[in-house]
């Protein structure tokens, strides 16, 4: 993860990510490129759609558990997902190009999540 200025580079295609890698990204994207603000949309069944804005975004992990926060606990409002979840309940990681820049679709059992830059 050596770009940032870059990281719109349409021709990279679809990367997996581990969990601990994506826990990187968003350490990299925050310290390393400057990129504080990013926009969430969660879409889970039986639930309604959410999107917001989260500032400095951040993961960590207590034995099989990850927990994320934010600056301004937009995460924690929202009742997000994840707020607190099993590492297992996520079944995949992708880093997606799209117009934007990239984005990382996290999907679990029951729905998805999307994660981008604001621009």
């Amino acid at each position: 993860m050596e770009r940032c200025a870059t990281d719109t580079d349409l021709n990279l295609g679809v990367v997996e990510l581990s969990i601990e890698d994506l826990a990187e990204r968003w350490s990299w994207l925050l310290w390393e490129c400057g990129i504080e603000s990013l926009y969430v949309e969660e879409y889970f069944h039986k639930c309604e759609n959410v999107s917001y804005v989260v500032n400095g975004l951040t993961m960590e992990f207590e034995n099989e558990y990850a927990y994320c926060w934010d600056v301004n606990k937009i995460l924690l409002k929202n009742c997000s997902v994840l707020t607190l979840f099993l590492k297992n309940s996520l079944k995949s990681i992708h880093l997606l190009p799209v117009l934007s820049g990239m984005q990382e679709r996290l999907e679990f059992d029951n729905g998805i999540i999307l994660i981008e830059r604001v621009l």
